[in-house]
């Protein structure tokens, strides 16, 4: 009874009404058609993809269980030690943005070395660039760049490691070509660089979208030991990945006896972070440091991209990585 009392209180609410113009009619059906088979081939899709990723993270775990990863890493020779610092910066500008971004890049590090009394050098490494970043290099010629070009294009892991064999610092900082630092970025740690009192130097960064510098948030607040500046022993499980390579500077000796970075079906830098966190034993996490990790569409990969089916693989077949130095079990 209640029902029926609301039932016809709301009447006119539920009525149902006929639509007079045969083509408006037709047309609405041709709408109510395609949302319908939209939603189950989306909800197909999905379930989908469930499915393959959960298979493909399977051939993973028993691939490597049954067999670790082999590949070979790259070590740069041993040189002689002219630097406190070295900034090796590994470019390929394959498009007119990078210069643009380049130029921001070493406008942020010359203002940041420059009220610090860091002995540094700043290496550059073009990967075989379609663009010319030779004019931008000319503009900051106080810096003393060091530059060195690839006539063939190499991939990633190589073109990380040749920006590292040119340095001849103590620590080098690996500076991605479109990620900027802050004015007292490296001044908050300079007394770590001189004195050597830590092997590994770590530091905070924001995302940076469209140059909004306003709006940029810090990310990747899981990989850090404390609020504040600190001593701290990495620790398996402290590096988690996705996490900004440019937000780390180890000493150069790091590289020499453990390598740079693998290849990208190896992982590349969450390979890098990995055994960064296995054999680094002290490490210094500069709260009062930060960088800005700069997002734009013409990044190297773009992870969040869900329609960029080849990054979708690679970042789950990368999970492999781990087990080139993990002993994990199948229950782990």
């Amino acid at each position: 009874m209640k029902f029926l009392l609301y039932y016809n209180r709301y009447e006119p609410f539920f009525k149902r009404y006929k639509v007079e113009n045969k083509f408006l009619r037709i047309f609405l059906k041709i709408i109510n058609f395609q949302y319908l088979i939209f939603f189950l081939l989306n909800t197909i899709f999905e379930f989908y993809l469930k499915i393959i990723t959960k298979n493909l993270v399977k051939k993973i775990v028993v691939r490597s269980l049954k067999k670790k990863i082999k590949y070979k890493l790259n070590y740069p020779e041993k040189t002689r030690i002219n630097y406190e610092l070295s900034i090796a910066i590994p470019c390929y500008s394959r498009t007119k943005n990078i210069p643009i971004l380049l130029d921001k890049a070493l406008e942020k590090l010359s203002n940041a070395l420059e009220i610090t009394n860091i002995n540094y050098e700043v290496c550059i490494f073009d990967n075989c660039s379609e663009f010319s970043i030779k004019e931008i290099i000319k503009k900051y010629k106080h810096l003393k760049i060091k530059y060195e070009r690839s006539d063939t294009f190499l991939q990633p892991n190589l073109s990380w490691f040749n920006a590292v064999k040119m340095t001849s610092g103590n620590y080098v900082h690996i500076h991605s070509c479109d990620d900027e630092v802050d004015t007292n970025f490296y001044i908050n740690f300079e007394n770590i660089l001189k004195i050597q009192s830590a092997e590994l130097i770590y530091v905070r960064a924001k995302i940076l979208q469209d140059s909004k510098y306003s709006t940029a948030t810090f990310n990747w607040i899981w990989n850090w030991p404390e609020t504040q500046n600190c001593f701290y022993s990495p620790k398996l499980g402290w590096i988690k990945h996705p996490m900004p390579s440019s937000s780390w500077i180890c000493k150069r000796e790091f590289y020499e006896n453990k390598g740079v970075t693998g290849k990208w079906i190896q992982g590349l830098d969450l390979d890098l972070a990995i055994r960064l966190s296995l054999f680094i034993k002290k490490a210094y996490f500069s709260y009062d440091s930060f960088l800005y990790y700069r997002n734009h569409n013409d990044s190297g990969n773009n992870l969040d991209n869900p329609k960029n089916i080849k990054e979708f693989c690679w970042n789950i077949f990368k999970i492999g990585s781990v087990f080139n130095h993990l002993d994990y079990k199948k229950s782990s």
